[in-house]
Order: structure tokens, then sequence, then C-alpha cells
């Protein structure tokens, strides 16, 4: 079973860098010595986008999830090397939530970031990604190799980021163990599913347009969503979106040279949805929809656009979306 978002619990947080020391001995020898040195963040905190303008700086734990984006800050002071060549550095972080998908964390060069006034509205863009963990067991350390990062004695600041996971069935049972144990109501369901597919696009500008469909989005579809988002433009639009096939397709690229340079598709590298900022519309829109708990298509789709047509009217909000540290590219 897929799940699109997953809760990270962090408890506390080393690096350990392993210095290479190198000293002479009598009659012109030479001895290298490896010494260990751990070092705690000098800040952290987390920033959720939606609570875009909440401080988390005084919490207890840190917190990863990737819908909505919740992402977490370290900063550490690395000191006392005195040039000696850094052999090996590694994140390490105790988990309290298990995660199959693991982390990615990646570099930060401002360091100018506060502890208790970082929000996810000012939140520094993260680099390039360090290195990425591997499965999360919930009550142990996680190592993640940062030594690509760590040249040797400063400041460095690094964001631990999650994209997803998958949920397996040994977590859904000890979730049912503890609905069971705590006796925690439960809706019960006649396990049908359902669901629908949504097309959307966004401007910086705080614009929003969209299209549901009930079945499968092919090529025709999307064409047709691009021709309503046609309808009206006074000025050439640029359409980023992912790499899916029917972005690709005849029927659309036909349909976009027809334009006649009015309309521009830019697709985005392979695995890089943080890089779209309309992908924050889901993320906004779902938290709204399933908190209703929708029994049927009828519900699910009366729900859906009405947040839709909700975020509309919001382009403030909208607007948020392109100041996520990964889309600040698109802004004007």
């Amino acid at each position: 079973m897929k799940e699109n978002f997953r809760y990270f619990f962090i408890a506390a947080v080393f690096i350990t860098a392993v210095a290479l020391l190198i000293s002479m001995l009598p009659v012109g020898s030479v001895a290298a010595q490896s010494t260990v040195f751990t070092f705690k963040p000098v800040a952290d905190a987390y920033v959720n986008q939606s609570s875009a303008s909440a401080n988390y700086g005084t919490s207890a734990s840190l917190l990863l999830d990737n819908s909505p984006f919740v992402h977490s800050y370290l900063r550490f002071t690395v000191s006392g090397l005195n040039g000696a060549a850094v052999q090996s550095a590694v994140l390490r972080i105790y988990a309290n939530s298990t995660n199959a998908t693991g982390m990615t964390v990646n570099k930060l060069s401002d360091n100018s970031w506060g502890e208790t006034s970082l929000i996810y509205s000012n939140a520094p863009a993260p680099g390039a990604a360090i290195n990425t963990s591997g499965a999360i067991t919930s009550g142990s350390w996680v190592t993640t190799d940062i030594s690509s990062y760590i040249s040797g004695d400063g400041t460095y600041s690094v964001v631990p980021r999650m994209w997803g996971g998958v949920t397996s069935a040994a977590e859904l049972r000890a979730i049912a163990d503890v609905a069971d144990k705590f006796n925690i109501p439960t809706v019960k369901v006649t396990g049908r599913r359902f669901g629908l597919n949504m097309i959307s696009a966004i401007s910086s500008k705080g614009d929003f347009r969209f299209m549901i469909q009930e079945g499968t989005v092919t090529a025709q579809v999307f064409r047709d969503f691009l021709k309503r988002l046609m309808v009206g433009a006074k000025q050439p639009i640029i359409l980023v979106v992912d790499g899916h096939p029917i972005h690709k397709s005849k029927l659309v690229k036909t349909f976009v040279e027809e334009q006649n340079g009015k309309l521009k598709l830019v697709v985005l590298p392979p695995y890089s949805p943080q890089l779209n900022p309309d992908e924050q519309v889901w993320g906004w829109v779902k938290p709204r929809v399933i908190k209703q708990l929708p029994q049927n298509m009828a519900e699910l789709k009366r729900l859906v656009m009405s947040s839709l047509r909700r975020l509309q009217k919001l382009p403030d909000v909208v607007r948020s979306f392109f100041r996520h540290p990964d889309c600040q590219y698109a802004l004007p």
C-alpha cells in the first residue's frame, strides 16, 4: 500500500568526523592516527508548509514529511581538527518512527538562519543532495555518509528531507494493534476504492486553474486542459511539467506547435517533483479532503471541487508555493 507522506521524528543528532592526524616519530618515521570527533548541533528547527509562519525552534523533536512539506534544518560547528584531513563524516540521527524509503540529506550554504526565527516562508533554499539514508527503523540510529560535505573546521548546515514512502504490512498491523489496545474509534468502510485525477496550473502571481478527471488522464485529456488554459491568455505561457508520457505525446506536441510560440512546455529532470510548485497544490488540498472521510465518489468529487475553488480565492497561498526552497527559481 503506497503512502504519500510519512512523519519521521528525530530525537538527537551527531556528526562524527574521523580525522587523520600525522605526527613525526624518532628516526624520521611517520605515524598516522585516526581520532573520532563528535559534534552536536548548535541549532536545529523544522519548517512546515501548512503552517508557513510558525516557528518550531523550541520543539523537543524534529519532523520530516513530504505532504505537506516538512523539512528539518541543522547547523553544526566543527572545530579542533586543526587542519587534519577528514577521512569520513557521518550524520547520525535517532529515529522515533519507521520509514521504508529513508531520507535525503541536502547541503545548505546559508548559515544565517536562526533557530527561533526560522519559518517555512523565510527558510533558505537547500543545495544539492549529499547522500540518502537506507530504510529507517523506529528506535534506532540512522547513519548517513556526508564525507563529501565536511572538509575541515567550520560551520555546516544540513537539511534532511523526505519525499514519500511505502507502508508495509507490518506497519499497518502495528497501527491496527495500537487502535485495538487503546480502543481508538475506527470508521468502518466497505473496502470499495474510488479516486479522482487532478490537473492544475499555478502562477507566481497567484493564478490557479484546474480540471478534475474521474477516469485516466490521457494525452487528449491533457490537451483539453491546455486548451482551457489558453483561453483569455494575453501573454505567452510557459508551463512546467514532469516527464509523464502524456506531456511528451505527439498529440500534445502538435497542439503546442499550433500555438505559434504562445505556449511552451518545460519538462523537469527525472525524479524531481519538488522542483514543481504545482506539486504543492495537492499537499494543500489532500488534508482538507481526507479529514472529511468521503464515503463515495460523489462526496469525494464535491470535497475536492470545494477545496480547489477555495484555493482559487486564496492567491497569497498560491504565491507561497513558489517560496518553497526548491521552487524559488520560478519567481520573476
